[in-house]
Protein backbone atom coordinates (compact mmCIF):
# COMPACT_ATOMS: atom_id res chain seq x y z
CA UNK A 1 0.00 0.00 0.00
CA UNK A 2 1.11 3.53 -0.72
CA UNK A 3 1.25 5.66 2.39
CA UNK A 4 0.37 9.35 2.46
CA UNK A 5 3.19 11.84 2.77
CA UNK A 6 3.44 13.12 6.35
CA UNK A 7 3.56 16.88 6.74
CA UNK A 8 7.19 17.42 7.74
CA UNK A 9 8.20 18.96 11.00
CA UNK A 10 10.96 21.56 10.95
CA UNK A 11 13.54 18.94 11.95
CA UNK A 12 12.25 16.50 9.32
CA UNK A 13 12.44 19.24 6.68
CA UNK A 14 16.06 20.01 7.53
CA UNK A 15 16.98 16.33 7.37
CA UNK A 16 15.15 15.97 4.05
CA UNK A 17 16.99 18.93 2.55
CA UNK A 18 20.33 17.58 3.73
CA UNK A 19 19.58 14.20 2.19
CA UNK A 20 18.68 15.77 -1.13
CA UNK A 21 21.82 17.94 -1.13
CA UNK A 22 23.96 14.93 -0.29
CA UNK A 23 22.33 12.89 -3.05
CA UNK A 24 23.00 15.61 -5.62
CA UNK A 25 26.63 15.92 -4.50
CA UNK A 26 27.16 12.17 -4.71
CA UNK A 27 25.59 12.06 -8.13
CA UNK A 28 27.76 14.89 -9.44
CA UNK A 29 30.87 13.03 -8.29
CA UNK A 30 29.72 9.78 -9.86
CA UNK A 31 29.08 11.42 -13.23
CA UNK A 32 32.15 13.61 -13.42
CA UNK A 33 33.81 11.47 -16.11
CA UNK A 34 30.73 11.11 -18.33
CA UNK A 35 30.51 13.70 -21.03
CA UNK A 36 28.56 12.64 -24.09
CA UNK A 37 24.91 12.68 -22.96
CA UNK A 38 23.10 15.93 -22.32
CA UNK A 39 19.74 16.79 -20.74
CA UNK A 40 16.84 16.77 -20.85
CA UNK A 41 16.27 13.27 -19.61
CA UNK A 42 12.71 12.13 -19.01
CA UNK A 43 11.75 10.25 -15.87
CA UNK A 44 8.84 8.13 -14.77
CA UNK A 45 7.72 5.56 -12.25
CA UNK A 46 6.21 2.12 -12.70
CA UNK A 47 2.77 1.42 -11.20
CA UNK A 48 2.64 5.14 -10.47
CA UNK A 49 0.99 6.05 -7.16
CA UNK A 50 -2.31 7.82 -7.85
CA UNK A 51 -2.30 10.01 -4.76
CA UNK A 52 1.24 11.18 -5.52
CA UNK A 53 0.81 11.90 -9.22
CA UNK A 54 0.90 15.70 -8.96
CA UNK A 55 3.70 15.50 -6.39
CA UNK A 56 5.79 13.34 -8.73
CA UNK A 57 5.16 15.68 -11.65
CA UNK A 58 6.27 18.66 -9.56
CA UNK A 59 9.53 16.85 -8.87
CA UNK A 60 10.37 16.11 -12.50
CA UNK A 61 8.75 12.67 -12.78
CA UNK A 62 6.65 13.47 -15.81
CA UNK A 63 5.82 9.95 -17.00
CA UNK A 64 3.25 7.76 -15.27
CA UNK A 65 2.57 4.10 -15.98
CA UNK A 66 -0.54 2.01 -15.44
CA UNK A 67 -0.83 -1.73 -16.04
CA UNK A 68 -3.98 -3.29 -17.40
CA UNK A 69 -5.12 -6.84 -16.70
CA UNK A 70 -6.65 -8.74 -19.62
CA UNK A 71 -8.23 -11.28 -17.28
CA UNK A 72 -10.11 -8.53 -15.45
CA UNK A 73 -10.92 -6.66 -18.67
CA UNK A 74 -12.58 -9.68 -20.29
CA UNK A 75 -13.11 -12.22 -17.53
CA UNK A 76 -15.67 -14.53 -19.15
CA UNK A 77 -15.56 -14.32 -22.97
CA UNK A 78 -14.28 -12.36 -25.92
CA UNK A 79 -17.61 -10.60 -26.30
CA UNK A 80 -18.04 -9.40 -22.72
CA UNK A 81 -16.20 -6.61 -20.95
CA UNK A 82 -15.97 -5.71 -17.27
CA UNK A 83 -17.13 -2.09 -17.38
CA UNK A 84 -16.58 -1.58 -13.65
CA UNK A 85 -12.91 -2.55 -13.95
CA UNK A 86 -12.50 -0.51 -17.13
CA UNK A 87 -13.99 2.59 -15.50
CA UNK A 88 -11.58 2.25 -12.59
CA UNK A 89 -8.56 2.06 -14.90
CA UNK A 90 -9.84 5.00 -16.95
CA UNK A 91 -10.06 6.98 -13.73
CA UNK A 92 -6.42 6.15 -12.98
CA UNK A 93 -5.40 7.34 -16.43
CA UNK A 94 -7.32 10.60 -16.02
CA UNK A 95 -5.65 11.25 -12.66
CA UNK A 96 -2.20 11.11 -14.23
CA UNK A 97 -3.22 13.11 -17.29
CA UNK A 98 -4.74 15.85 -15.12
CA UNK A 99 -1.39 16.08 -13.35
CA UNK A 100 0.12 17.00 -16.72
CA UNK A 101 2.01 13.74 -17.12
CA UNK A 102 2.58 11.48 -20.08
CA UNK A 103 0.92 8.08 -19.83
CA UNK A 104 2.57 4.73 -20.48
CA UNK A 105 0.28 1.73 -20.89
CA UNK A 106 1.18 -1.85 -20.00
CA UNK A 107 -1.22 -4.25 -21.72
CA UNK A 108 -1.19 -7.05 -19.15
CA UNK A 109 -1.51 -9.87 -21.67
CA UNK A 110 0.24 -12.25 -19.30
CA UNK A 111 -2.85 -11.99 -17.11
CA UNK A 112 -4.58 -14.27 -19.58
CA UNK A 113 -8.30 -15.04 -19.17
CA UNK A 114 -8.99 -18.72 -18.60
CA UNK A 115 -11.50 -18.76 -21.44
CA UNK A 116 -8.65 -18.14 -23.90
CA UNK A 117 -6.98 -21.39 -22.88
CA UNK A 118 -10.31 -23.23 -22.70
CA UNK A 119 -11.59 -22.21 -26.14
CA UNK A 120 -8.45 -21.89 -28.29
CA UNK A 121 -6.54 -25.02 -29.18
CA UNK A 122 -2.74 -25.01 -28.92
CA UNK A 123 -2.81 -21.78 -26.93
CA UNK A 124 0.22 -22.78 -24.86
CA UNK A 125 3.84 -23.48 -25.81
CA UNK A 126 5.20 -27.02 -26.06
CA UNK A 127 8.78 -28.14 -25.46
CA UNK A 128 10.70 -30.82 -27.42
CA UNK A 129 9.77 -33.40 -24.76
CA UNK A 130 6.08 -32.54 -25.02
CA UNK A 131 5.80 -30.61 -21.76
CA UNK A 132 3.32 -27.74 -21.91
CA UNK A 133 4.05 -24.29 -20.57
CA UNK A 134 1.52 -22.28 -18.61
CA UNK A 135 2.31 -19.19 -20.75
CA UNK A 136 0.06 -17.86 -23.48
CA UNK A 137 1.33 -18.74 -26.97
CA UNK A 138 0.83 -15.54 -28.92
CA UNK A 139 3.84 -16.16 -31.15
CA UNK A 140 2.72 -19.24 -33.07
CA UNK A 141 -1.08 -19.15 -32.76
CA UNK A 142 -3.06 -16.74 -34.91
CA UNK A 143 -6.33 -17.51 -33.11
CA UNK A 144 -4.74 -16.24 -29.90
CA UNK A 145 -3.78 -13.06 -31.73
CA UNK A 146 -7.34 -12.64 -32.97
CA UNK A 147 -8.63 -12.86 -29.42
CA UNK A 148 -6.05 -10.33 -28.24
CA UNK A 149 -6.95 -8.04 -31.15
CA UNK A 150 -10.51 -7.71 -29.86
CA UNK A 151 -9.08 -6.75 -26.47
CA UNK A 152 -6.77 -4.22 -28.16
CA UNK A 153 -9.65 -2.75 -30.14
CA UNK A 154 -11.69 -2.08 -27.03
CA UNK A 155 -8.85 -0.69 -24.91
CA UNK A 156 -7.77 1.59 -27.77
CA UNK A 157 -11.23 3.17 -27.57
CA UNK A 158 -11.33 3.19 -23.76
CA UNK A 159 -7.97 4.96 -23.44
CA UNK A 160 -8.21 7.35 -26.41
CA UNK A 161 -5.25 5.82 -28.23
CA UNK A 162 -5.90 7.92 -31.34
CA UNK A 163 -6.25 11.19 -29.41
CA UNK A 164 -2.80 11.26 -27.87
CA UNK A 165 -3.69 10.28 -24.31
CA UNK A 166 -1.14 7.44 -24.36
CA UNK A 167 2.50 8.34 -24.89
CA UNK A 168 4.02 4.84 -24.89
CA UNK A 169 2.87 1.22 -25.01
CA UNK A 170 4.90 -1.53 -23.38
CA UNK A 171 5.19 -4.56 -25.67
CA UNK A 172 5.87 -8.15 -24.62
CA UNK A 173 5.54 -11.60 -26.16
CA UNK A 174 2.10 -11.98 -24.60
CA UNK A 175 2.55 -14.79 -22.11
CA UNK A 176 5.60 -13.19 -20.52
CA UNK A 177 6.06 -9.82 -18.83
CA UNK A 178 8.87 -9.18 -21.33
CA UNK A 179 9.69 -10.10 -24.91
CA UNK A 180 10.61 -13.70 -24.23
CA UNK A 181 9.52 -17.28 -24.53
CA UNK A 182 8.77 -19.17 -21.28
CA UNK A 183 11.46 -19.98 -18.72
CA UNK A 184 12.64 -23.53 -18.15
CA UNK A 185 15.93 -23.78 -20.08
CA UNK A 186 14.23 -25.54 -22.97
CA UNK A 187 13.08 -24.29 -26.35
CA UNK A 188 9.35 -23.84 -26.95
CA UNK A 189 8.46 -24.47 -30.58
CA UNK A 190 6.86 -27.91 -30.76
CA UNK A 191 3.16 -27.16 -30.64
CA UNK A 192 1.24 -27.99 -33.80
CA UNK A 193 1.38 -24.49 -35.27
CA UNK A 194 5.07 -23.93 -34.51
CA UNK A 195 5.63 -27.05 -36.60
CA UNK A 196 4.09 -25.25 -39.60
CA UNK A 197 0.52 -25.99 -38.56
CA UNK A 198 -2.60 -24.30 -39.95
CA UNK A 199 -2.86 -21.53 -37.33
CA UNK A 200 0.67 -20.20 -37.65
CA UNK A 201 0.41 -16.43 -38.41
CA UNK A 202 0.81 -15.75 -42.10
CA UNK A 203 3.40 -13.06 -41.38
CA UNK A 204 5.79 -15.63 -39.89
CA UNK A 205 8.27 -17.51 -41.97
CA UNK A 206 7.98 -21.28 -42.07
CA UNK A 207 9.83 -23.37 -39.52
CA UNK A 208 12.99 -24.35 -41.46
CA UNK A 209 13.45 -27.62 -39.53
CA UNK A 210 10.04 -29.11 -38.71
CA UNK A 211 10.41 -32.22 -36.61
CA UNK A 212 14.01 -31.45 -35.65
CA UNK A 213 14.92 -31.26 -31.95
CA UNK A 214 17.98 -29.92 -30.10
CA UNK A 215 20.78 -32.46 -29.91
CA UNK A 216 20.00 -33.97 -33.31
CA UNK A 217 23.29 -33.66 -35.18
CA UNK A 218 22.07 -35.01 -38.51
CA UNK A 219 21.77 -31.47 -39.90
CA UNK A 220 24.57 -28.94 -40.45
CA UNK A 221 25.07 -26.15 -37.93
CA UNK A 222 24.08 -23.66 -40.62
CA UNK A 223 20.62 -25.19 -40.52
CA UNK A 224 20.57 -24.94 -36.74
CA UNK A 225 21.49 -21.26 -37.05
CA UNK A 226 18.62 -20.75 -39.48
CA UNK A 227 16.25 -22.41 -36.99
CA UNK A 228 17.48 -20.22 -34.12
CA UNK A 229 17.01 -17.08 -36.20
CA UNK A 230 13.49 -18.23 -37.09
CA UNK A 231 12.81 -18.79 -33.37
CA UNK A 232 13.99 -15.27 -32.50
CA UNK A 233 12.06 -13.81 -35.42
CA UNK A 234 8.92 -15.31 -33.89
CA UNK A 235 9.25 -12.75 -31.09
CA UNK A 236 9.83 -10.01 -33.66
CA UNK A 237 6.73 -11.03 -35.56
CA UNK A 238 4.69 -10.99 -32.36
CA UNK A 239 5.68 -7.43 -31.39
CA UNK A 240 5.49 -6.23 -35.00
CA UNK A 241 1.90 -7.50 -35.17
CA UNK A 242 1.05 -5.55 -32.02
CA UNK A 243 2.67 -2.43 -33.46
CA UNK A 244 0.65 -2.70 -36.65
CA UNK A 245 -2.55 -3.10 -34.66
CA UNK A 246 -1.97 0.01 -32.56
CA UNK A 247 -0.95 2.04 -35.57
CA UNK A 248 -4.23 1.02 -37.21
CA UNK A 249 -5.99 2.43 -34.14
CA UNK A 250 -4.23 5.76 -34.70
CA UNK A 251 -1.52 5.43 -32.06
CA UNK A 252 1.39 7.84 -32.67
CA UNK A 253 3.48 7.28 -29.57
CA UNK A 254 6.40 5.04 -28.68
CA UNK A 255 6.65 1.26 -28.57
CA UNK A 256 8.80 -0.04 -25.74
CA UNK A 257 10.36 -3.47 -26.31
CA UNK A 258 10.85 -4.96 -22.85
CA UNK A 259 14.19 -6.76 -23.10
CA UNK A 260 15.94 -7.81 -19.87
CA UNK A 261 19.52 -8.72 -19.14
CA UNK A 262 22.37 -9.39 -21.51
CA UNK A 263 20.83 -12.39 -23.24
CA UNK A 264 23.00 -14.62 -25.39
CA UNK A 265 25.69 -12.38 -26.86
CA UNK A 266 27.17 -13.30 -30.26
CA UNK A 267 29.87 -15.60 -28.89
CA UNK A 268 27.32 -17.50 -26.80
CA UNK A 269 24.90 -17.60 -29.73
CA UNK A 270 27.61 -19.24 -31.89
CA UNK A 271 28.63 -21.67 -29.15
CA UNK A 272 25.04 -22.78 -28.56
CA UNK A 273 24.55 -23.45 -32.25
CA UNK A 274 27.80 -25.40 -32.48
CA UNK A 275 26.58 -27.50 -29.54
CA UNK A 276 23.24 -28.14 -31.28
CA UNK A 277 21.34 -26.22 -28.58
CA UNK A 278 21.96 -28.86 -25.92
CA UNK A 279 23.00 -26.48 -23.13
CA UNK A 280 21.00 -24.23 -20.81
CA UNK A 281 21.17 -20.78 -22.32
CA UNK A 282 19.44 -17.39 -22.52
CA UNK A 283 18.79 -18.40 -26.11
CA UNK A 284 15.99 -20.72 -24.95
CA UNK A 285 13.83 -17.67 -24.18
CA UNK A 286 14.83 -16.04 -27.48
CA UNK A 287 17.11 -13.53 -25.77
CA UNK A 288 19.70 -12.68 -28.38
CA UNK A 289 19.06 -8.96 -28.32
CA UNK A 290 21.41 -7.98 -31.13
CA UNK A 291 19.48 -10.36 -33.38
CA UNK A 292 16.06 -9.40 -32.02
CA UNK A 293 16.46 -5.66 -32.54
CA UNK A 294 18.08 -6.17 -35.91
CA UNK A 295 15.16 -8.33 -37.11
CA UNK A 296 12.39 -5.85 -36.14
CA UNK A 297 10.87 -5.02 -39.55
CA UNK A 298 9.58 -1.53 -38.74
CA UNK A 299 11.78 0.32 -36.27
CA UNK A 300 9.91 3.64 -36.34
CA UNK A 301 9.08 4.92 -32.83
CA UNK A 302 10.66 1.82 -31.28
CA UNK A 303 12.42 2.17 -27.95
CA UNK A 304 15.16 -0.30 -27.07
CA UNK A 305 13.94 -0.77 -23.52
CA UNK A 306 16.35 -2.25 -20.97
CA UNK A 307 14.16 -3.75 -18.26
CA UNK A 308 17.21 -4.47 -16.08
CA UNK A 309 19.19 -1.22 -15.73
CA UNK A 310 21.74 -1.56 -12.92
CA UNK A 311 21.30 -5.32 -12.47
CA UNK A 312 24.97 -5.71 -11.45
CA UNK A 313 25.88 -7.36 -14.74
CA UNK A 314 29.26 -6.32 -16.08
CA UNK A 315 29.93 -4.39 -12.87
CA UNK A 316 27.24 -1.94 -14.07
CA UNK A 317 29.78 -0.54 -16.52
CA UNK A 318 28.77 2.73 -18.18
CA UNK A 319 28.94 3.45 -21.90
CA UNK A 320 31.91 5.34 -23.30
CA UNK A 321 32.33 7.52 -26.35
CA UNK A 322 34.29 4.67 -28.00
CA UNK A 323 31.53 2.09 -27.72
CA UNK A 324 30.14 2.82 -31.17
CA UNK A 325 33.45 1.74 -32.69
CA UNK A 326 33.18 -1.70 -31.05
CA UNK A 327 31.40 -4.11 -33.39
CA UNK A 328 28.52 -6.16 -32.03
CA UNK A 329 30.54 -9.33 -32.58
CA UNK A 330 33.61 -8.06 -30.71
CA UNK A 331 34.21 -10.16 -27.58
CA UNK A 332 35.22 -6.98 -25.75
CA UNK A 333 31.53 -6.28 -25.26
CA UNK A 334 31.07 -9.56 -23.35
CA UNK A 335 32.26 -7.81 -20.18
CA UNK A 336 29.81 -4.92 -20.49
CA UNK A 337 26.73 -4.40 -18.36
CA UNK A 338 23.40 -5.39 -19.87
CA UNK A 339 22.35 -1.73 -20.14
CA UNK A 340 25.58 -0.85 -21.95
CA UNK A 341 25.17 -3.84 -24.29
CA UNK A 342 21.59 -3.03 -25.29
CA UNK A 343 22.53 0.65 -25.61
CA UNK A 344 25.21 -0.36 -28.11
CA UNK A 345 22.63 -2.38 -30.04
CA UNK A 346 20.27 0.61 -29.99
CA UNK A 347 23.00 2.81 -31.44
CA UNK A 348 23.60 0.23 -34.16
CA UNK A 349 19.98 0.48 -35.30
CA UNK A 350 19.33 4.15 -34.43
CA UNK A 351 16.82 3.32 -31.73
CA UNK A 352 15.80 5.46 -28.78
CA UNK A 353 17.00 4.11 -25.42
CA UNK A 354 14.81 3.72 -22.37
CA UNK A 355 14.51 1.38 -19.43
CA UNK A 356 13.83 0.56 -15.80
CA UNK A 357 15.71 -0.91 -12.86
CA UNK A 358 15.00 -4.33 -11.36
CA UNK A 359 12.19 -4.03 -8.81
CA UNK A 360 12.71 -4.57 -5.11
CA UNK A 361 13.31 -8.25 -4.31
CA UNK A 362 13.37 -9.01 -8.06
CA UNK A 363 15.47 -11.03 -7.34
CA UNK A 364 15.90 -11.03 -3.56
CA UNK A 365 19.69 -11.11 -3.95
CA UNK A 366 19.56 -7.53 -5.24
CA UNK A 367 17.49 -6.22 -2.31
CA UNK A 368 20.48 -4.82 -0.33
CA UNK A 369 21.73 -3.13 -3.51
CA UNK A 370 18.25 -1.71 -4.16
CA UNK A 371 17.96 -0.03 -0.76
CA UNK A 372 21.55 1.29 -0.74
CA UNK A 373 21.24 5.10 -0.93
CA UNK A 374 24.98 5.67 -1.41
CA UNK A 375 26.89 6.13 -4.64
CA UNK A 376 27.30 2.33 -4.67
CA UNK A 377 23.55 1.69 -4.67
CA UNK A 378 21.21 0.71 -7.47
CA UNK A 379 19.69 4.15 -7.95
CA UNK A 380 23.06 5.86 -8.28
CA UNK A 381 24.32 3.22 -10.71
CA UNK A 382 21.11 3.40 -12.74
CA UNK A 383 21.37 7.17 -13.07
CA UNK A 384 24.99 6.90 -14.17
CA UNK A 385 23.91 4.48 -16.88
CA UNK A 386 21.02 6.73 -17.94
CA UNK A 387 23.34 9.64 -18.53
CA UNK A 388 26.43 7.76 -19.66
CA UNK A 389 24.55 5.65 -22.20
CA UNK A 390 22.39 8.48 -23.50
CA UNK A 391 19.01 7.18 -22.38
CA UNK A 392 16.01 9.17 -23.52
CA UNK A 393 13.89 8.12 -20.54
CA UNK A 394 13.93 5.99 -17.42
CA UNK A 395 11.34 4.60 -14.98
CA UNK A 396 11.96 3.75 -11.35
CA UNK A 397 10.51 0.39 -10.31
CA UNK A 398 8.29 0.96 -8.47
CA UNK A 399 6.55 4.13 -7.35
CA UNK A 400 5.18 2.73 -4.03
CA UNK A 401 8.74 1.90 -2.91
CA UNK A 402 9.49 5.63 -2.81
CA UNK A 403 6.83 6.17 -0.14
CA UNK A 404 6.70 3.01 1.98
CA UNK A 405 10.10 3.45 3.62
CA UNK A 406 12.07 1.25 1.21
CA UNK A 407 13.78 4.29 -0.35
CA UNK A 408 13.37 8.04 0.23
CA UNK A 409 11.52 9.81 -2.54
CA UNK A 410 13.99 12.68 -2.09
CA UNK A 411 16.78 10.47 -3.44
CA UNK A 412 15.11 9.98 -6.83
CA UNK A 413 13.98 13.62 -6.96
CA UNK A 414 17.52 14.76 -6.16
CA UNK A 415 19.08 12.74 -8.94
CA UNK A 416 16.51 14.05 -11.41
CA UNK A 417 17.19 17.62 -10.32
CA UNK A 418 20.94 17.07 -10.74
CA UNK A 419 20.54 15.61 -14.22
CA UNK A 420 18.06 18.15 -15.54
CA UNK A 421 19.27 21.25 -13.76
CA UNK A 422 16.04 21.72 -11.87
CA UNK A 423 13.81 21.78 -14.94
CA UNK A 424 10.78 19.51 -15.22
CA UNK A 425 10.52 18.75 -18.94
CA UNK A 426 7.49 16.88 -20.29
CA UNK A 427 8.60 14.38 -22.94
CA UNK A 428 7.40 15.19 -26.45
CA UNK A 429 5.66 12.72 -28.74
CA UNK A 430 7.73 11.32 -31.64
Amino acid sequence: LVVDMVKPTLHHDVVLRRRMLFACLLFSLVLCNIVHAQPPFYFGTLTSALDKSTYEAQNGIQIAMIELNWRKYQPSSNSSFNTTYISGMQSQARTHLRAGRRLTLALGLHYTPQWVFDTIQDSKYVSPSGSVSSDLNMVFNNDVRRAAYIYFTRLAQDFNISNGDVWAVRLTSGGSTEVMYPQGNVYWAWDKNAQNGPKMPATMGKNPLPGWKPGNRTVPTTSVAAWVDWYIKGLDDCVAWQMRAFKQFGFKGYFQMLTPGSGARPSRYAADINNYLTQASPLTVGAAWDKFYGFIPDKSNVMAYVSSVADNSGDNSVCTANDRSVSLTNATANTWSSARWIARIADQYNLIKSGENPGYNMPASLAPFYIDTSSNGMMSKAMSLVRGCGFHSFYWAHSPRLYDGTLPFSLYAGYIRSLNGGSNPVPPFP
